[in-house]
């Protein structure tokens, strides 16, 4: 700026446009045309040309000796480095709200966003933490994105890689080939991975708080919880295209965990406040909520068994009994025909009879984190208060206790660190133990022997938060708690007869699921996208779903409105699950007590204005002939009730009143009988009239026997001393 002119620095990425300045002549400056001078001057800024202040993250250098420099707050600078000038690389004069990268990319996933129906995330501003200039152009990373600028096309970030910018929450294979998996983190974003090589398919955001998710054994559909109390379907048939089919809010609860049976007929979720629910896990039945139950006892883990041979589910839920140092057991039964007759295992609430599901409970000797069970009736556990995995067998109890309580019958040392939980191969033949220090170890649950242990995670990223075998027992899935790793193990080497054991299991499985997969992924393909309707209320909700509901379970396609769902998803003006089944039985009530209620309400209507007639007429007659206004009164019943109650409170203050009256008096009597009676020389005071002098006695007690006994004695020693000073003095 010698000349008194800008230096304009050339942009070697975004074209100029061009000197737009319309003055001719000598360009003064600012402070010098507000008249300043001195120090004033030399510091003086307008206030329009005032900038925030960025804050570089990193650099890189060109082979013209320019900088490019990223900033924490998403900005791209080029510095010339001879004349010290600095420009904002940016395409063209974009809108006052859109002069970050961050910004841009934030706008465009806000408008598709909207295009839903939703309300756009807050979404994180990009961070520029790495920069790399070369021939091709200028590469940036940030937040787990790269983008590259180039010149010949006109300065567009091109998207070269979007990794998850969320550690994952959980993984889950993706049935019956298993040669894919599914996960997600914990910002809702939902991966396909293929196993082979670990390739990312495809992904798609949810944007939601995810707190959950399991796939389904019967059908390629993926189940995701949330903190808000929803459940999310996605479809996966095409893995490269996954899809959100179906929502449902259960309640106002967060989900905890989902859990399926291997027949992928029931989806028990476990939600807090120790509320369970149980779900028709098949997209013909439109994932239908068939009941819930309520536990005493804060709820740790769930532990899912089916029993192919007489067609139910056992759950078994560990629990933390906080009075005292052990935890508890509770057993439930889910037979098929709650699918079928649902309205015989629950009441009008939605609740599933006790009776119904045969609910048991066991007390354990240990306290427990958490707990499987297998199919011959032995639960293993992983104690909390000492590093070891205790076993038991509910067939062996005490039964003159209630509840019974079980002693381990073997304790097997775990030489891990930290809380960790235990997860069971579908053929029970395993036992996977995992913890904080990023461990896992495999056991043989007839033995106990350790078959393989594989270092998954570090103990400084917390170590292993969840982990999860293939149906067929090939893979086992190790997701990493803060450290964004998942990790996919296979057996290098394992004995004969276990992978015959664990093929045979696989294959009876998939006898039975082959005929379920082929028909609900059918019904799962013909159904719409979710779409996002702001303007539906949830009694449309309730009255939609019941009646499309056996649509869906007797004919395979979907007509939902010219194929397409409605449903508001994320607002907190949607009605709960469990909200509707409140709501639906006090209409019932409501509806079965009307003709009783509109009666009584109109005798108290006819009544009501008798009584005002009567005291019309009591204010005309004479004073003396004028009734009290609680003559009036009609509950006669309650009246006499009050008065009752005021004689009686009246009784028990006298009562008391003439206790502490006989306390005194009998501490009167005491005081009387130790301070005056007992005394052979009464206390007395001899007081002046005009001068404050006073002359006292001193009050004597009555001597007893051996008082005067002992007063004797000393007089007559004081006689003998007397006697004896006075012979001395001779």
């Amino acid at each position: 700026m010698d000349t008194g002119s800008p230096n304009l620095q050339e942009d070697l990425f975004f074209p100029d446009s061009g000197n737009e300045d319309p003055y001719h002549g000598p360009i003064m400056p600012v402070s010098a045309i507000a008249g300043l001078v001195g120090d004033e001057a030399e510091t003086f800024m307008p206030r329009n040309d005032i900038k925030p202040l960025v804050h570089p993250t990193a650099h890189c250098w060109t082979a013209y000796s320019d900088i490019y420099m990223g900033c924490k707050e998403g900005f791209i600078l080029k510095i010339d480095a001879e004349t010290l000038s600095a420009c904002v690389l940016q395409q063209k004069p974009l809108p006052e709200h859109m002069r970050k990268v961050s910004d841009v990319v934030a706008y465009v996933r806000r408008e598709v966003w909207k295009k839903k129906g939703g309300k756009p995330r807050d979404l994180q501003r990009t961070v520029v933490f790495a920069m790399a200039f070369c021939n091709e152009g200028l590469y940036t990373a940030g937040n787990g994105t790269i983008y590259t600028y180039k010149p010949a096309r006109k300065g567009e970030a091109v998207k070269l890689l979007d990794a998850s910018s969320s550690c994952f929450l959980a993984a889950d294979f993706l049935p019956p080939e298993n040669k894919y998996c599914v996960s997600v983190t914990i910002s809702g974003e939902v991966q396909v991975w293929l196993l082979e090589d670990g390739t990312s398919l495809s992904k798609t955001d949810l944007n939601i708080e995810a707190t959950a998710m399991a796939c389904c054994p019967s059908s390629n559909s993926v189940a995701v919880g949330t903190k808000s109390g929803q459940i999310y379907f996605t479809d996966v048939t095409d893995v490269e295209a996954p899809r959100v089919v179906h929502i449902i809010f259960l309640s106002t609860f967060p989900v905890l965990s989902l859990h399926y049976d291997q027949s992928g007929q029931f989806l028990i979720t476990r939600a807090t406040e120790e509320h369970i629910f149980v779900l028709d896990a098949r997209p013909s039945k439109l994932f239908q909520v068939l009941g819930y139950t309520v536990l005493a006892d804060e709820v740790l883990g769930l532990s899912v068994v089916s029993d192919f041979e007489n067609n139910l589910v056992e759950v078994m839920v560990l629990l933390n009994v906080a009075e005292v140092q052990r935890a508890r057991l509770e057993i439930f039964c889910l037979p098929s025909a709650l699918t079928e007759d649902n309205e015989k295992f629950v009441n009008e609430q939605g609740m599933l009879n006790a009776s119904a599901i045969k609910k048991e409970q066991y007390d354990l000797d240990y306290p427990l984190s958490s707990a499987v069970r297998l199919k011959d009736n032995t639960v293993y556990g992983y104690c909390t208060c000492a590093r070891f995995i205790c076993k038991y067998n509910l067939s062996e109890q005490n039964i003159l206790e209630d509840p019974p309580v079980l002693l381990s019958e073997k304790r097997t040392p775990s030489n891990q660190f930290g809380s960790g939980f235990l997860c069971l191969s579908p053929n029970s033949r395993w036992l996977a133990s995992a913890a904080k220090d990023g461990v896992l170890f495999i056991y043989h649950t007839s033995t106990m022997e350790i078959l393989a242990q594989k270092h998954c995670h570090s103990y400084q990223g917390g170590g292993i938060r969840s982990a999860v075998f293939s149906l067929d027992g090939k893979f086992i899935l190790v997701n990493g708690e803060t450290d964004g790793a998942l990790v996919c193990l296979k057996w290098k080497k394992i004995k004969e007869t276990e992978a015959k054991e664990a093929a045979f299991h696989w294959q009876s499985l998939l006898t039975v699921l082959n005929k379920s997969i082929s028909n609900e992924n059918a019904v799962l393909k013909c159904m719409a996208e979710w779409h996002f309707d702001p303007e539906s209320t949830s009694e449309s909700l309730s009255e939609k779903e019941s009646k499309e509901a056996p649509a869906q379970s007797s004919n395979v396609e979907v007509t939902e409105d010219e194929n397409s769902t409605s449903l508001l998803s994320d607002s907190t003006s949607e009605m709960t699950w469990l909200g509707q089944k409140i709501k639906k039985v006090m209409r019932e009530e409501t509806e079965r007590f009307a003709d009783q209620k509109k009666e009584l309400q109109m005798g108290i209507k006819k009544l009501r204005k008798t009584i005002q007639k009567m005291l019309h007429e009591n204010e005309q007659v004479p004073d003396i002939e004028k009734l009290e206004q609680q003559e009036f009164n009609l509950d006669t019943e309650e009246q006499e009730k009050a008065q009752a109650e005021a004689e009686q409170e009246v009784a028990m203050v006298r009562e008391k009143i003439e206790m502490e009256t006989l306390a005194n008096c009998y501490l009167q009597n005491v005081i009387r009988h130790e301070c005056w009676d007992s005394m052979s020389v009464k206390g007395r005071t001899v007081k002046c009239f005009h001068i404050a002098c006073e002359v006292q006695n001193y009050p004597l007690k009555e001597l007893n026997e051996e008082e005067l006994a002992t007063l004797e004695k000393v007089l007559q020693l004081r006689k003998i001393e007397a006697a004896d000073l006075k012979v001395q003095s001779l």
